[in-house]
């Protein structure tokens, strides 16, 4: 099943999914302050950005590891949103590239999950287990092996479908 736009990978509560988005909007308008900036421009956009986590979360999907499309992508909507709203776009840019890098895509490292989305709209995520388990990559073939015809990568290993 696809993953709503708005919600975190692990489909999380509502109320954690809010509680979360104003964690980020808080420490956005204080980030944002301590650059020069406006508390609520960086409210804005660090909230917003985060509520766009999921959307952004589907740039570079064979993609299971970390993601500089994604960081930039986040840089870019963020810098795009405090514009917007008046602020800076550099401030913005910046505040949520580092929100995406040092939180979405670290977690991606750190937990070792993979989660495979599939052409026909399913996914699946794999917690746990070795990597070659979690990759369905039994010999940790390196990705971008011509011969190797994986769905995306973590890190330097292959992701194979296992279909």
């Amino acid at each position: 099943m696809a993953t709503p736009a708005i919600s975190p990978a692990r489909r999380s509560s509502a109320g954690a999914w809010s509680a979360k988005v104003l964690s980020h909007a808080v420490a956005g308008g204080v980030i944002g302050a301590l650059q020069g900036g406006r508390f609520g421009h960086g409210f804005m956009t660090a909230g917003a950005s985060q509520a766009a986590g999921g959307v952004i979360g589907r740039v570079d999907v064979r993609n299971g590891g970390f993601s500089l499309s994604r960081v930039v992508t986040a840089a870019v909507a963020g810098g795009s949103l405090s514009a917007a709203t008046g602020g800076k776009f550099a401030n913005g840019a910046i505040t949520a590239a580092f929100a995406r890098l040092f939180n979405d895509e670290a977690h991606r490292l750190a937990n070792g999950d993979v989660r495979i989305d599939r052409d026909d709209g399913s996914s699946e995520t794999r917690r746990g287990g070795s990597l070659s388990w979690r990759n369905n990559n039994p010999g940790n073939m390196i990705a971008g092996v011509r011969h190797h015809l994986p769905i995306g990568r973590n890190g330097r290993f292959a992701i194979f479908s296992g279909r």
